[in-house]
């Protein structure tokens, strides 16, 4: 392979250092104010509440899951800074900037070979504005800000490194860049299903730009080959977890229950022209459109005669080898695994738009460029004058928007607000919002959203969801009868959902009524999806003085949910109080709270009144004074004013002026003993 090296300018390397420098610096602007956002929606699920990232060295992790390369980098992010937010919009910014700089090279290493054949200036600047547009364009937010979305980057990122290392390679470069291109088809595989098309982008960047006809590009067979390997093996494990799944978690293949192929291919043609209408003028953007099927014959004639018209040519001009053809060959190849006719759950999502928006973007730049240079001489400067202020106007115009973006993505309420504003018969939206506000302890505003969820019709998926937070909501609001009310209407459809029977036995559990909150929280455990469910049947254990079952119940809650901190607090305050000599182990209660729990630092009166229980059980009656004082000054703010908790705190120190340890049970006026949370 053969194709002129651009780098032959002695000072070549000046701009591009200064170029990547303010790309860097125009990512970090636009996306600094992404680093305080929230976890969203999918996060909770596949972060918050994930025990895999729990396992960043589990090499096994690979064969239990379709994305592990993402899933390990949440592992690292979790290992270095636990559940901080932070740390992980960091990494994906990054993981941004990086695929910014590698189709910089590539816009302008391809801008420079013989079919393009621009001056290495103007290469330079076209690559960075292509580039600079892509970066900072509002449309990459939801791949960026909403974190779970990392997998799409990676997977991006492994398309831009595998053409990135045949382009060196042409170049004459060693035979170390196309090892690079096999890495990154296998790192692509291991991040998401969406680079299976890998290898189609590389052919036809091939046949468009390094070859002159497909029967050179043919003459690199072992290199496609080694390519089409691992998007081989991921196919048939990716049908073998399908299969094996099930059937009501299954969220894309041809086993989905709520979206047949044909339904899903007739909706696709509009949804692409909406992409295409966001990369123009990306506003409004959201979260989770819940995009109907299409059944109006006349916008599936028409929405699908434009797009259909659109991939004729684009694959036609591919095939031909034209330059042009390849941008728009790739924008539907790359979108072919999520938009064409393998349904998914959600029919639309702004990020699958992630690495398609930088063919289109490239495409209106050349577009102009071309446009500009068929103007007359006289004409000419004044168009580079007018180009530079467009692109100028357009970066300013775009980074304010993604900025005002991000900062949606700070506070969950603007978030699923503007979600609604998009779509208000959304139902996942109203949850979003219900589910923001309650976090928020506006639970008036929570239970009125989730409720408006549930008078929406295409609500039913998630109704035990919303219902579970409307009975949380109404609860918390001192209305216990509506509150039961709702959960018992939500468990009459959804029997057996973790949420509402969690939710439901915490109720029971508050009011007293211990045989109802056994039956919902004993059926929630089993099932072993909830942290809450696990950690409040193992403090109903110890409040029925099933004191062995306990002790197992929270060991399993801790040892499924590591970062689930009360379950370890808890546990070490029955290590330390059982009242079962052959139960109690003061000194494991000690390591407990002092490793897991971080007594030392900890801000927490619980942590600091299970510190004075099992110091009391090691007869370390005097440090067991001073951590219930501790504990005493932290649960009233250092003014003394809780009459409750101060009677408590009371009693537990006569005991340990006596030089005797707290047992259970020991009076209902402990709140450590007696709230399941």
């Amino acid at each position: 392979m053969t194709a002129s090296e651009p780098d032959t300018l002695p000072n070549a390397a000046i701009p591009l250092v200064s170029r990547s420098v303010l790309l860097a610096g125009l990512t970090l602007i636009v996306y600094q104010n992404s680093f305080g956002g929230a976890f969203h929606f999918d996060d909770f699920s596949n972060i918050v509440d994930s025990s895999a990232i729990r396992q960043p060295f589990d090499g096994a992790q690979c064969f239990r899951g379709n994305r592990p390369l993402g899933t390990w980098s949440f592992a690292l992010n979790y290992a270095a800074g636990g559940l901080n937010p932070w740390g992980f919009h960091l990494v994906n910014v990054g993981l941004h900037l990086t695929a910014g700089l590698l189709l910089f090279g590539i816009i302008r290493r391809t801008l420079l070979l013989g079919t393009a054949n621009e001056p290495p200036g103007a290469a330079v600047n076209l690559a960075f504005i292509c580039t600079a547009l892509w970066l900072v364009h509002p449309l990459t937010t939801q791949g960026v800000t909403y974190v779970v979305q990392r997998n799409e980057v990676l997977a991006a990122l492994s398309i831009l490194s595998a053409l990135y290392g045949l382009i060196r390679w042409s170049a004459g470069g060693s035979l170390l860049w196309p090892g690079v291109s096999v890495v990154a088809a296998v790192a692509g595989v291991l991040s998401k299903e969406t680079a299976v098309a890998l290898p189609v982008v590389l052919l036809i960047y091939d046949r468009c730009f390094l070859s002159q006809s497909w029967r050179i590009v043919a003459s690199r067979w072992p290199f496609y080959a080694a390519l089409g390997l691992p998007m081989l093996w991921f196919a048939s494990r990716h049908g073998a977890l399908s299969t094996n799944a099930v059937a009501s978690e299954v969220s894309a293949g041809f086993a989905l229950a709520t979206v047949t192929p044909w339904e899903y291919l007739r909706t696709q043609p509009e949804i692409l022209l909406h992409y295409l209408r966001l990369a123009v003028w990306p506003a409004p953007l959201c979260i989770d459109y819940v995009w109907p099927v299409e059944n109006d014959p006349l916008t599936i004639a028409v929405s699908g005669s434009i797009v259909g018209v659109l991939a004729a040519i684009s694959v036609w001009a591919g095939l031909r080898g034209k330059a042009w053809g390849f941008l728009g060959t790739s924008f539907f190849v790359l979108l072919a695994p999520s938009s064409s006719i393998l349904p998914i759950a959600d029919l639309a999502a702004e990020h699958r738009m992630y690495l398609p928006l930088a063919c289109v973007l490239t495409g209106l730049v050349m577009a102009l460029r071309q446009g500009a240079s068929r103007l007359p001489a006289w004409c000419q400067s004044g168009s580079q004058i007018a180009a530079v202020l467009t692109a100028a106007a357009s970066l300013t115009t775009l980074s304010v928007l993604t900025i005002a973006r991000n900062e949606q993505y700070r506070d969950p309420r603007r978030l699923w607000s503007s979600a609604i504003r998009v779509n208000p018969a959304n139902p996942r939206a109203w949850q979003g919002l219900g589910e923001s506000h309650h976090l928020a302890g506006d639970y008036e505003k929570a239970g009125l959203a989730f409720l408006q969820g549930l008078r929406l019709p295409q609500g039913e998926p998630i109704h035990p969801r919303l219902y579970a937070g409307l009975g949380d909501s109404l609860y918390r609001l001192g209305r216990h009868h509506d509150a039961e009310r709702a959960f018992r209407t939500g468990l009459a459809e959804s029997p057996t959902d973790v949420g509402l029977l969690t939710h439901y036995g915490i109720l029971a559990f508050n009011d007293g009524r211990l045989d109802l909150a056994a039956d919902c929280l004993r059926v929630a455990a089993a099932q072993q999806r909830s942290a809450d469910a696990d950690f409040s049947y193992g403090s109903l254990l110890i409040e029925l003085g099933d004191y062995r079952e306990a002790i197992a119940q929270l060991e399993l809650t801790s040892g499924r949910w590591p970062d689930h901190l009360p379950a370890w607090r808890r546990l070490a305050w029955v290590l330390s109080t059982a009242p079962y000599e052959s139960l109690r182990d003061g000194a494991r209660a000690l390591t407990i709270l002092q490793e897991q729990c971080r007594a030392a630092s900890s801000r927490s009166p619980a942590v600091w009144e299970a510190l004075a229980a099992a110091y009391a059980e090691t007869s370390d009656f005097a440090t067991a004074l001073k951590a219930l004082e501790r504990a005493q000054v932290l649960d009233s703010g250092g003014n003394h004013v809780d009459a409750r908790a101060a009677d408590r705190f009371e009693a537990q120190r006569r005991l340990y002026e006596q030089q005797r340890p707290l047992r259970l049970p020991w009076g209902p006026a402990s709140a450590a003993a007696r709230s399941p949370n």
